[in-house]
């Protein structure tokens, strides 16, 4: 890397840069190149504005550069190494940043928190995602100095705990103009909830929000309530959400365009009103529903016939339970799931023409495969002109299943091969 390094002397519209030192390069050669490389940065790339530093060892020389040069607003930290003694300078360099990614770094001394007269002003990105002995106490502590962030990307997995104490709440309308949020492994459903409140204010509403592997609770629901009426991307991986916040949600989002969710129950579709996300372009849950409410399905289908711009219908579900084995769902591991049946509704569904993607359970269990006839799929072909693919299981039976697909196959849309371990 050094070589390269010193090769281009002088590349004065370069605008990204990527450093990398090797991992199997000596202690003795690492050193060498520590004192002799020149981190005169503005000389060499003036309009340099994209940094990306890979397997560094963070030092003064490097962060004064950065602190000085006029163009860098964009820093992308991997696998590197920070000294305590390096950190105020580290922070320094920081300042007038616009974007900084952190992303399993190892923060080598004691307190690793930010300077509490550091103030980031510019920043408007800001990723922290498995970044070593930093607590997520003091990732919090780094979030609270950026007031005009707008995207937040945070995964506090390998930290010290990923326990996130807030002894009070987070205040309202700290990150005003934040509308991206991806949280992932959040054990607290009040930490949830706090960060949630933290960007409510007069402009504060999120737009985009992410949680991963995350309890989301009753806090955290009625938190996200606020948000109703800007949010226009959910991703909800989650094992302990309830099936009623889910139906709130397709109840309460009118800019809604694309939901990733566990599984909704029959019943709180039945108790709630009617969907009014009409601009829904992506839909991936899955509806279960008891033999004792078989009935329901002509209501839900109504439900889903609504939602005229959907390009993609995936009622697959995350894995062979559901939300519903998991407890978050509300729902037993008996239950079934919305069968696609001419005989339970599925006519419905014709005002569905931008269809391109169909999805159906991939799992094992058997009471969440479909039961699909021949007079259904073909009612597909018909209805659903742009359809591309549709995957899972079509039917219990693998002889019919294969026999269905066989029939896609031969117009035109691509399905999924029978397979022991998916079907």
């Amino acid at each position: 890397m050094y070589g390269e390094f010193k090769r281009f002397r002088r590349l004065p519209n370069l605008r990204m840069l990527c450093i990398k030192f090797d991992n199997h390069e000596d202690e003795t050669y690492y050193h060498h190149i520590k004192e002799d490389m020149d981190w005169d940065l503005t000389k060499m790339y003036p309009s340099l504005d994209r940094l990306v530093l890979i397997q560094i060892h963070v030092e003064s020389p490097m962060c004064r550069a950065i602190s000085k040069h006029p163009s860098i607003k964009s820093i992308f930290l991997y696998d590197s190494e920070i000294e305590e003694y390096n950190l105020a300078v580290f922070w320094e360099a920081c300042r007038e940043l616009e974007c900084l990614e952190m992303t399993r770094i190892s923060f080598k001394g004691g307190s690793m928190s930010v300077p509490k007269d550091a103030v980031f002003n510019r920043l408007r990105k800001l990723a922290i995602k498995s970044t070593r002995k930093m607590s997520p106490s003091e990732q919090l502590d780094l979030l609270f100095h950026c007031p005009k962030l707008e995207t937040l990307e945070w995964d506090p997995h390998g930290a010290i705990s990923t326990r996130i104490m807030i002894d009070h709440p987070i205040q309202k309308d700290r990150w005003p103009q934040l509308d991206e949020l991806h949280i992932s492994r959040y054990p607290q459903d009040t930490v949830c909830a706090s960060v949630l409140d933290g960007i409510r204010g007069c402009f504060g509403k999120i737009v985009e929000l992410e949680m991963l592997n995350s309890t989301f609770g009753p806090q955290a629901s009625k938190a996200l309530c606020f948000h109703s009426s800007t949010l226009v991307k959910l991703y909800l991986d989650l094992d302990s959400v309830a099936s009623s916040t889910i139906r709130d949600v397709m109840c309460s989002c009118p800019t809604l365009e694309i939901l990733w969710a566990p599984a909704i129950d029959a019943k709180d579709i039945a108790e709630g009103g009617p969907w009014i996300c009409q601009q829904h372009c992506e839909l991936r849950t899955q509806i279960l529903i008891k033999e004792t409410e078989y009935h329901l399905h002509q209501m839900i289908f109504e439900s889903l016939s609504t939602l005229d711009r959907l390009t993609i219908l995936d009622m697959g579900g995350s894995s062979d339970g559901g939300s519903g084995d998991g407890g978050s769902g509300g729902g037993g591991s008996g239950d079934g799931v919305l069968e696609f049946r001419l005989d339970w509704g599925l006519g419905q569904l014709a005002r569905l023409q931008e269809l391109r993607i169909v999805e159906f359970h991939h799992g094992t269990k058997s009471e969440h495969k479909q039961r699909l006839e021949m007079k259904d799929i073909v009612w597909m072909i018909d209805n659903w002109k742009r359809l591309k693919r549709i995957g899972g299981c079509l039917n219990r039976s693998s002889e019919v299943d294969v026999q269905l697909k066989e029939v896609l196959r031969s117009h035109g849309i691509a399905a999924s091969p029978p397979s022991r371990r998916r079907c």
